[in-house]
């Protein structure tokens, strides 16, 4: 995550996946999230409240959360520590004031989109998915579903819908400045939590967690949710670290091709015979991403074909290692989420990440630090989490260029790298920063790259330049 961490020491926090990590080195974060129904312009005033109660907890979601053993407070002291230092005056006044600017934000959000939980199911399991649109709330039904039957609004006909991939560990709240520039500018947003994250179910039998699970996911959710609302012929998916490498395999369609190791697995096939053919393929305009992972987990690091034979060697054998005796270890992980994790370590971990903010204190609220809190104590979490580090890592994104070159190259792709991530480096190990720079300066594709002045969290910490340069790129999808 934010600093190296070595094996048995350190802190390994998991908030997207970060595979750029070192040889020796393993850093993930995890993140955000509120409750996915329909949003009103008191709510700012209500997270006034809840600042002055530590009990009063609201919007928690699951995440996935490791951290390796270290010495910590019981959870009495590190809640009696975080009341104290919240219940003084300063730290009052200030929230008040930033809860003041946030309620006029809402006001003239909900004036100017509406946001609206979807009933959707992946497989039999609940998935927690919302839309945000532009306009009056036009297609809302008074139980803050969404109505199917409703036309598309004039304002954002011509424009791409947009469909958010979080990445690892983390769900769909982090992108909270994206969705609010998104649908201020008149782009309708879909956003999901992926299979084991956030509100979405966790389940641990009969799943093979993969990129290529997820892609197909996101592959059914367009098909189930968008070609009803004639939404589905302009598709633009925007993921972050691992999301984005999730957005490469829906778009191409390789989840569903023979070598997928989810095109015949016994989830994708129970109930459902042949899998259908890819839906994003035939409908996607484009994909946006906030930097890339390179694959699931640690194994995809020993892909790089810069390795000898013997460092591959070498890094397999200490992934092996890492694997027996932690990442495979549900017990051991069940302990240090149970044991380990506080609110007080969640709060000085972001403030790391978020240390390229103009404010970071801002940024890391409660809603943020308790949203990451919670969910660690989920009872499947640990099980998930292993999987995840454990199980086949996926294609890399050089794989996927090398087997859909020409595909990708004439498929609009833009690039929004932090140059202060420290998660996914842009020059980091794997090189997928250096792929994708590469690429943007070729001239037979249609690759473009940013780098900003940000972290791996480039579009929450650094909202004006990031998601500005995404907005800026969309711009040249609508049709003059």
């Amino acid at each position: 995550m934010i600093s190296p961490m070595y094996a048995a020491a350190s802190v390994y926090v998991l908030f997207g996946f970060a595979a750029n990590v070192g040889a020796f080195t393993c850093r993930s974060v995890g993140s955000i999230q509120h409750h996915n129904t329909c949003r009103h312009s008191l709510r700012p005033l209500v997270g006034v409240v809840s600042r002055l109660s530590v009990g009063s907890r609201r919007n928690h979601v699951p995440v996935l959360l490791v951290a390796a053993a270290s010495s910590s407070r019981t959870e009495e002291q590190e809640q009696e520590e975080v009341s104290s230092s919240e219940l003084n005056q300063p730290k009052f006044l200030a929230d008040l004031d930033q809860s003041s600017q946030r309620m006029l934000d809402e006001w003239m959000i909900t004036t100017s989109s509406q946001q609206c939980s979807i009933p959707w199911k992946f497989q039999g399991h609940d998935i927690n998915c919302r839309v945000n649109r532009p306009g009056s709330g036009v297609g809302v039904v008074d139980n803050g579903v969404v109505d199917t039957n409703y036309p598309t609004t004039s304002s954002s006909s011509t424009k791409p819908v947009i469909v958010l991939v979080h990445g690892f560990g983390c769900s769909l709240v982090y992108w909270r400045e994206t969705v609010q520039s998104l649908t201020r500018a008149g782009y309708t947003v879909y956003s999901m939590d992926l299979l084991g994250h956030g509100r979405s179910a966790k389940p641990t039998e009969n799943v093979t967690y993969s990129t290529e699970l997820w892609a197909r996911q996101l592959d059914d959710f367009c098909r189930d949710n968008l070609s009803s609302r004639h939404e589905e012929d302009n598709i633009v998916l925007i993921g972050n670290s691992m999301g984005s490498i999730i957005a490469l395999h829906a778009a191409t369609g390789e989840f569903a091709s023979e070598s997928s190791s989810s095109s015949s697995s016994p989830a994708a096939a129970a109930g459902r015979g042949r899998p259908p053919r890819p839906y994003i393929r035939e409908h996607i305009a484009g994909i946006g991403m906030f930097n890339c992972g390179i694959g699931m987990n640690i194994h995809s690091i020993t892909r790089d074909e810069k390795w000898n034979p013997l460092q591959r060697y070498v890094l397999d054998a200490i992934f092996t290692f890492l694997e027996s005796t932690v990442f495979g270890n549900v017990a051991l992980m069940e302990w240090i989420l149970d044991k380990v994790v506080t609110r007080n370590f969640l709060r000085k971990t972001l403030l790391q990440l978020y240390q390229n903010a103009a404010n970071p204190e801002d940024k890391v609220d409660n809603e943020l630090v308790e949203s990451l809190y919670e969910p660690a104590k989920d009872p499947n979490s640990a099980r998930v989490l292993s999987q995840i580090l454990t199980n086949e890592a996926g294609m890399t994104p050089m794989e996927v260029h090398a087997k859909y070159g020409p595909f990708l190259d004439d498929l609009p792709i833009h690039v929004v790298w932090g140059a202060a991530d420290t998660v996914t480096p842009v020059d980091g190990i794997g090189e997928v920063g250096q792929l994708y720079s590469a690429l943007s300066a070729a001239d037979d594709n249609k690759v473009t790259m940013d780098v900003v002045q940000a972290g791996h969290i480039a579009f929450d910490e650094a909202p004006d330049v990031a998601n500005g340069s995404m907005l800026g790129w969309l711009s040249s999808l609508v049709p003059a």
